[in-house]
């Protein structure tokens, strides 16, 4: 629920100015501008309420929002390219299918994390962080487990 998300968020928006806010992901066309002009609402969806237009649809606010809540800047997506393929779970018919592939591939295949992690994992991993932040359901320890499923 972004109703659980809301404080952090609105934290967010409201130590941005239009300038810094541009900078993230998803905010164009002076969306920036529309959503510091709506001030702190007291709810998301108050401030859905307020931002929301045809142009700017809930959906397109939803993921322009949670852009700004983990920190995606646009030159992370623009300049991105898939640097690598993570497996977040397969039983064993996947892991001989991957044994397979794994030197037909152009880019390394993760199945564990380890401390040497390229930016766009490293931004997953910080998402996971926002996430179980508020949900407290224990998702980043998982994400260290093996992948293997039965």
């Amino acid at each position: 629920d972004w109703e659980d998300f809301y404080p952090f968020l609105a934290y967010a928006l409201s130590t941005h100015d239009a300038e810094t806010l541009n900078t993230v992901f998803g905010f164009d066309e002076g969306l920036e501008n529309r959503v510091l002009n709506a001030g702190v609402p007291t709810s998301f969806a108050s401030l859905l309420e307020r931002v929301s237009t045809p142009r700017y649809t809930t959906s397109r606010l939803m993921r322009c929002f949670m852009h700004a809540l983990i920190g995606t800047k646009k030159s992370l997506v623009e300049n991105a390219r898939l640097p690598y393929i993570r497996v977040l779970g397969m039983r064993s018919a996947g892991q001989r299918h991957l044994n397979r592939i794994k030197h037909t591939v152009d880019v390394p295949i993760v199945t564990k994390l380890s401390s040497e992690r390229p930016t766009l994992l490293e931004h997953e991993l910080k998402t996971t962080r926002v996430y179980d932040l508020v949900k407290r359901n224990g998702l980043l320890e998982r994400e260290f487990e093996p992948v293997m499923m039965h």
